[in-house]
């Protein structure tokens, strides 16, 4: 399932119901893959009970790389295309 930021779901982009978070949902799956979230307090509250945390995130020293097992530094938009063309063999 796909969840969102607050930002995100602010800015219209994603229904509330995604939102994760404080006021949003509790997540708990086995993998959490946070695309483009700075790890706030807020956020983390709704997915810290995830069993694995991976977190792409711009900046080196953003919150989420506290809690994540495992890290990518850099655009979260260019990995994730990456990482689609490799799940689809490509």
């Amino acid at each position: 399932m796909a969840g969102a930021s607050r930002p995100i779901v602010d800015d219209g982009w994603v229904d509330s119901s995604r939102q994760v978070g404080l006021t949003g949902r509790i997540t708990r799956p086995v993998l959490y893959l946070a695309a483009g979230i700075s790890g706030a307090s807020q956020h983390m509250a709704g997915c810290s009970a995830a069993k694995t945390i991976a977190a792409i995130n711009t900046d080196k020293d953003a919150a989420i790389f506290r809690y994540a097992r495992y890290g990518v530094v850099g655009d979260c938009v260019a990995i994730l295309t990456e990482l689609t063309k490799a799940a689809k063999g490509g």
